[in-house]
């Protein structure tokens, strides 16, 4: 790996370079900012001792800066793994983690994004994580990206294999003469999963004897006129802290959303808008109910002392109905009354330079359509009650946002990918003779554990 310095070429205000830029602030990578360069959308310049030495355009800069990065750490001829765990948020990671360091198994963790899912980006600290208690700081935690990282190192450092930047597109039972090749994985191949860069320009199969499911949630979207043509580019989903950082640009910040997410960023942004001495309508906030209907009590309490402060404005009872825009860029939203009853000529508008659409998020699991044993339930896995994570098709197990019932929550998240791991170990104990491959370690291991058994 080079160690590159990295610089973002191009116009900071549209959709294309904003994606390069949230791809490196995930990954915890610095980069530097510069003008626009020839033709390109966008363009990033890798960097060695201030000279540019390898210049990325073109609708696969993600994936080339995955790879000049060293982000992967995925063994490019592997195709055969013990376990193949689908999504790196705590739920994902835990399991990985647990499943390495308990059992041995050869290990692949597969994320479209970065480090942590959506734990990763939450803007408040993470204050009621045990172990995260400085108190140097006045109790206050590590951010979320912070915490996300940690868990990078470790995953690092046990030798647990991490793909960034890629999607399972689809999942299917492996073909027969797949079950013994000569792998580093010491189960059987069970299922084959086809995975897809998110530029859609690279498509390939990998094979796994057991598979954790972990994808969170993709973000709900407004559905209204205006709003494809300015995402990226005025509209975003989801707030990270540069975002904040950038709230020290001129106008005023739409918030959608009355749950705890929306309340965070609205009390971000407040703060930070007030601390550069605009203290007057900054913050807006479009809430279909009330606004104490989907906060805990402490994030309601932040967001009513900005409004007293006359920081925050609430539109309580509302609902975003069209983005608009003036010369080609984002300008504001009309809105109106969430029962859909208002009628168009009396929209009212509301200027705005950015708007955060932050109204929950929905699973999306297409890709597991036709495995038998997978139910699903209102989109979510349904898991049995034979175990915490198990879905009732052999070796598919599934933790945190993912899971039908679960408590979303980061400690649970990472209390379910333990027990996924520790679940998938019960289930070998007594499927070892067919699932493993005689003349392994694992073999051997489960062996004596079952001779173990027989004598007591």
């Amino acid at each position: 790996m080079t160690d590159w310095t990295v610089r973002v070429r191009g116009d900071h205000r549209t959709k294309e370079v904003l994606r390069v830029e949230r791809f490196l602030q995930l990954n915890d990578i610095e980069y530097q900012l510069g003008q626009p360069l020839d033709e390109a959308k966008v363009a990033v310049e890798l960097l060695e001792s201030g000279e540019v030495r390898k210049t990325l355009t073109g609708d696969g800069v993600i994936a080339e800066l995955t790879r000049e990065l060293g982000l992967s750490t995925r063994r490019e001829q592997q195709k055969y793994y013990d376990l193949i765990v689908v999504g790196g948020g705590p739920a994902g990671m835990s399991a990985a983690l647990n499943a390495r360091t308990l059992y041995k198994w050869e290990t692949l963790i597969v994320e479209n994004s970065a480090p942590g899912g959506t734990a990763g980006t939450v803007l408040n600290p993470i204050d009621n994580y045990l172990g995260v208690f400085p108190e140097d700081k006045g109790g206050e935690g590590p951010l979320g990206i912070e915490l996300a990282h940690t868990w990078m190192r470790q995953i690092n450092y046990w030798g647990i294999q991490w793909l960034p930047g890629y999607e399972v597109t689809a999942l299917a039972p492996a073909e027969e003469d797949r079950r013994d090749p000569e792998t580093p994985a010491s189960l059987y191949a069970a299922y084959r999963l086809t995975l897809t860069s998110r530029d859609g320009r690279i498509s390939e199969e990998l094979y796994a004897g057991m598979i954790l499911i972990a994808t969170g949630r993709k973000p709900r979207l407004l559905n209204c006129p205006g709003e494809d043509t300015y995402l990226g580019r005025g509209i975003y989903y989801g707030a990270l802290y540069a975002d904040v950082e950038r709230a020290a640009e001129p106008g005023v910040i739409g918030i959608v959303g009355g749950g705890d997410t929306a309340a965070v960023a609205a009390t971000e942004f407040a703060e930070r808008k007030e601390k550069l001495g605009d203290s007057y309508h900054q913050v807006v906030m479009f809430v279909r109910s009330h606004l104490a209907k989907d906060m805990v009590q402490a994030n309601l309490d932040n967001v009513r002392k900005y409004i007293d402060r006359g920081v925050i404005t609430v539109h309580e009872g509302t609902s975003v109905y069209e983005c608009v825009g003036y010369e080609g860029r984002f300008d504001g939203v009309r809105y109106g009354n969430s029962d859909g009853k208002t009628p168009e000529d009396l929209l009212e508008p509301c200027s705005l330079s950015s708007l955060y659409v932050l109204i929950g998020a929905d699973p999306d699991l297409g890709w597991l359509d036709g495995i038998e044993g997978v139910t699903l339930r209102d989109g979510y896995v349904e898991t049995t009650g034979t175990g915490l994570t198990f879905t009732g098709a052999p070796g598919i197990h599934a933790a945190g946002d993912i899971r039908y019932g679960s408590t979303r929550r980061i400690s649970a998240a990472v209390g379910e990918g333990g027990a996924g791991a520790i679940e998938m170990h019960e289930r070998l104990k007594t499927v070892w003779k067919t699932a493993i491959k005689p003349g392994t370690s694992m073999y051997a291991y489960y062996e004596a554990l079952a001779n173990e058994k027989a004598e007591h």
